[in-house]
């Protein structure tokens, strides 16, 4: 065992000292002059120094004879214990590595007992919870969970324990007052029968990562409800198969399908084909360029409200090396828009052949009306000597001249545009008070803007509708021959359950005590606005432009009006 001959014991009595650890000697030596002097067995461990100069662990188990002057022998078993103590030494360094990897780790750790109370802490959930380990030892795990989720401790250890482990999202309260969110995963160890020992659980703080996760949700939810309360259609299609992946409220209120209806399909699921390849070589185009696409108009047949006309911006939405990963669309329904704008063309290509009509009256009363009646003017005078000279020439000349005048008024009736009797719709109505503004601005240059109510319009009777645009037309002709206006306004509207008329311009104005009783203009609106029983008022002064204005009380359409 330490390599030394028998006679080496046996021949030198100090032989066994000497050769006792130099570090262990002292107390080697005094512990067994006490324990002889006692007169007991003992048994204790030490080093020695073998022959090769190894150091020996032995264990020396020790027996003391005595006789009747005191201890007479020692007899001893020597047992090595070197592996021994090597392993437990490797134990301790080994214990002790982990222990410091235990408190250092940036790891929180905690150990429970059977009711759930702290067995063990490291540093780690010390800094976590903000306290020190020894206001965590022995204290019930419960004591650190929020009020409001005490009273689930008791089941949820229960389960922990019956299962053997456990992950849970927990709120942990701080000795600050503060919560913190974590990660508990945990086990059960138990003894070689079974029998619960203790829990291991590491808890990983993930508050951040939670308040992150919300202040990500939130702006999920504002970016949802922007897009859903848009009023144009959005929505995103994968950029691999063009499968629809968001509809937003207003495409499926223009579509007429759910978005769950269109979650994961494609064009060709709801469109005919023709559309469907339309749409999808747009797609393709964008996804491969990269860029912006602006479709101005596109015609879609939808489920629920036939075919519309949008105007759609198509981009792509790539991933961080560039790859396109979504489509996003942005489309506008213009279809009213389109048809108001068609609506407009068929007005003012009416309004065009209107002004080309006026023109060939114009042309016409010039060339046949005019030229006429000065022939005839001319016949008459030539018959003022013939009646001294020839009656009958004078007879015929006549004649001929009431047979020209007679067709000179057919002629005038069939050039008239307003008659009397013609009963004409609200739309028809403001559509001739825009012929005659667009005449006034062709013949002087006055702009007369237009805010005519249809309703308003419609609730004329067909005698009001001739004297209100004769009112109209008296007073746009007086704007033109003496107001040396620039623009005016003619406004029909509802007010009041009763229509009101404006006329306004803004020239250069006049006197009214000055201007009464001359000329029949002004007399002739007046007696038209009393024909209709309605009132009229005339504001001007000079320098401040005209402004007429009729306010007339609505018919009951069961009485009967006189003309």
């Amino acid at each position: 065992m330490l390599g030394y001959p028998v006679q080496c014991w046996l021949d030198e009595p100090d032989f066994w000292q000497t050769h006792v650890h130099p570090d262990d000697r002292g107390w080697v030596m005094e512990y067994c002059l006490n324990a002889s002097r006692d007169k007991r067995k003992y048994s204790f461990e030490y080093r020695m120094i073998a022959a090769d100069g190894r150091t020996v662990w032995l264990q020396d188990i020790v027996t003391v004879e005595t006789d009747e002057q005191g201890p007479a022998i020692l007899r001893g078993i020597m047992v090595d214990i070197t592996e021994r103590k090597q392993a437990e030494a490797a134990l301790r360094e080994s214990e002790a590595r982990f222990r410091s990897l235990f408190e250092e780790v940036p790891i929180a750790y905690q150990s429970l007992d059977m009711e759930g109370r702290y067995l063990d802490v490291n540093k780690g959930l010390c800094t976590l919870l903000g306290y020190a380990p020894d206001e965590l030892l022995g204290q019930p795990f419960s004591n650190f969970w929020p009020p409001d989720m005490r009273e689930c401790f008791p089941a949820g250890l229960d389960s922990f324990k019956r299962n053997g482990g456990a992950t849970k999202h927990l709120r942990l309260r701080k000795k600050d007052g503060k919560e913190v969110v974590v990660i508990l995963e945990g086990r059960v160890q138990r003894d070689s029968r079974g029998n619960f020992l203790r829990t291991h659980c590491i808890l990983t703080d993930i508050t951040e990562q939670k308040l992150i996760e919300e202040d990500l949700r939130r702006s999920e939810i504002f970016i949802s409800s922007v897009l859903e309360n848009l009023p144009n259609m959005i929505f995103v299609k994968d950029a691999k198969d063009l499968r629809f992946m968001r509809l937003n409220k207003a495409g499926e209120e223009l579509l007429g399908y759910r978005h769950h209806e269109l979650f994961g399909k494609n064009d060709y699921d709801f469109f005919p084909k023709e559309e469907a390849d339309f749409f999808t070589a747009k797609d393709r185009e964008v996804l491969r360029s990269g860029c912006l696409l602006d479709i101005p108009e596109e015609p879609i047949q939808t489920k629920g409200n036939g075919l519309r006309f949008l105007h759609t911006k198509k981009i792509p939405i790539c991933s961080a090396d560039g790859t396109p990963q979504y489509l996003l669309g942005i489309s506008e329904d213009i279809t009213d828009r389109k048809q108001a704008e068609e609506a407009l063309r068929k007005s003012e290509e009416q309004l065009r052949k209107v002004l080309e009509e006026r023109e060939q009256l114009s042309q016409d009363l010039h060339d046949n009306i005019i030229q006429t009646i000065y022939a005839i003017g001319m016949s008459l005078e030539e018959c003022r000597y013939l009646f001294q000279e020839d009656h009958q020439e004078a007879d015929k000349k006549l004649e001929h001249a009431v047979a020209c005048l007679n067709r000179v008024i057919s002629d005038v009736r069939i050039y008239i545009v307003w008659d009397k009797h013609e009963e004409i719709s609200g739309q028809q109505f403001c559509a001739k008070l825009a012929e005659l503004a667009v005449t006034m601005e062709s013949a002087q240059g006055i702009h007369f803007s237009l805010d005519l109510a249809v309703e308003a319009a419609q609730r004329l009777t067909p005698q009001g509708a001739f004297h209100i645009l004769h009112i109209v037309q008296e007073a746009m002709s007086n704007s033109l021959r003496h107001s040396k206006s620039r623009s005016g306004l003619v406004s029909l509207q509802m007010e009041g359950g009763r229509v009101r008329l404006e006329i306004r311009d803004d020239g250069v104005g006049f006197n009214l005590e000055e201007a009464a009783g001359l000329g029949h203009g002004l007399q002739n609106m007046t007696a038209r606005a009393l024909k209709l029983g309605a009132h009229l008022q005339i504001v001007s002064k000079p320098g401040s432009g005209v402004q007429i204005l009729v306010e007339l009380p609505l018919e009951d359409p069961h009485a009967s009006a006189s003309s």
